[in-house]
């Protein structure tokens, strides 16, 4: 768990990252809206939480979980985010990985 509230600005971001509900309502909205380019908005969402310090486990289908990883691991050739998918092959890794993949 986290042990202190990520930072944020309620005038500039999309929901409260501490309200788990907030949280919860805004990518199940997200779902819906999904079209080309989702994966480069939830990469840029995911740097912006592990920059803060936060560990991220994201939940959906194996299929977008599948296009997610790949877009983590091709994102940026220069920046690599840290991702582990559990339960995997690689879930020894996940206590030193700050970003978790998981089917939902």
């Amino acid at each position: 768990m986290q042990e202190s509230p990520i930072a944020f600005e309620l005038e500039s971001e999309p929901y409260n990252p501490n309200d788990e509900a907030a949280v919860a309502t805004y990518w199940m909205e997200a779902t819906g809206k999904r079209g080309p380019g989702w994966q480069t908005r939830i990469n840029a969402l995911l740097r912006k939480a592990v920059k803060s310090g936060a560990r991220v486990l994201v939940t959906a289908s194996p299929a977008t979980l599948e296009a997610l990883d790949e877009a983590l691991w091709t994102f940026e050739a220069q920046e690599f985010l840290p991702h582990v998918r559990v339960p995997g092959p690689a879930q020894a890794l996940a206590s030193r990985t700050p970003v978790w993949l998981s089917a939902g």
